[in-house]
């Protein structure tokens, strides 16, 4: 798959238990390949959320689908009723631009990085993220986004279990100070979190 589409929402306060119920009864539904996440640890700057990630092969497929889906109305009830009980919600479309060598279908686990290039600086920390992880045994997914902020490069590390997590990360990209020192030049910010997967549908 080429593509990879978040559905990130934001459940409002004592609603997140009934969002991930909700996910797991209609990611089925949608007959696309994906698994939904609930975040355990967050950054300081942000709030817990419920995720659905779904891969594809193009952006034309993805558009297709959205609209075979508004064609749906039972889906597109349930997709209302799952909105309801956010305080906010979005969708990013990002191009995989390498995957991870440790399959997600495997995982209980998906640890987050979004790094926020400097402008006009993303294809280079890119290229330079790729040159850290070339020889590394375990390789994280990357993307980048097609659509929201242009300057977000996506890091994902799946992991069967929480505690393999810091062994990936070592085994991936280095010491945390020393990744982050070869980064940089390059970069304005760097956002971790780690998420449990509840459901898969493919």
């Amino acid at each position: 798959m080429n593509f990879i589409s978040d559905t990130i929402m934001f459940p409002s306060q004592g609603n997140q238990s009934n969002l991930i119920e909700l996910v797991e009864e209609n990611l089925p539904k949608s007959g696309q390949n994906g698994w939904g996440t609930s975040t355990v640890f967050i950054g300081a700057r942000m709030n817990h959320h419920v995720v659905i990630h779904q891969l594809w092969e193009s952006v034309g497929e993805y558009i297709d689908a959205q609209a075979r889906f508004m064609k749906d109305k039972d889906l597109m009830i349930s997709i209302k009723e799952m909105f309801s009980l956010c305080s906010s919600h979005h969708r990013l479309i990002s191009q995989i631009i390498q995957p991870a060598s440790n399959p997600v279908g495997e995982a209980n686990f998906v640890h987050r990085n979004v790094i926020k290039a400097k402008r006009g600086y993303r294809n280079e920390l890119v290229k330079k993220i790729l040159d850290i992880t070339q020889s590394s045994e375990f390789k994280p997914a990357i993307s980048v986004n097609k659509v929201g902020d242009y300057d977000n490069v996506m890091m994902r590390i799946p992991a069967k279990s929480i505690d393999d997590i810091p062994m990936l990360q070592k085994n991936e990209l280095g010491s945390d100070d020393w990744f982050i020192n070869e980064i940089r030049d390059l970069t304005v910010s760097s956002i971790q979190s780690t998420a449990r997967i509840f459901t898969r549908s493919s």
